[in-house]
């Protein structure tokens, strides 16, 4: 088991919601993503992976 933080890893936590609803005669795609308290939604996949692609650029920036 890999701790959570142990000084020298850490690790960012996303709970990640995809689903479908129904406008009108239709199915649209939706999905959100919580990050802590945060929740942020998106409309389309190429949203959600630009999102989660930045997150990581910007996690993996040097101190």
């Amino acid at each position: 088991m890999i701790p959570e933080n142990d000084g020298e890893h850490s690790g960012r936590w996303y709970v990640l919601r995809v689903w479908f609803e129904r406008d009108g005669d239709r199915l649209v795609w939706r999905a959100s993503v919580r990050e802590n308290a945060l929740r942020t939604s998106f409309s389309s996949p190429k949203a959600l992976l630009a999102y989660l692609s930045r997150s990581v650029d910007i996690a993996e920036e040097p101190s």
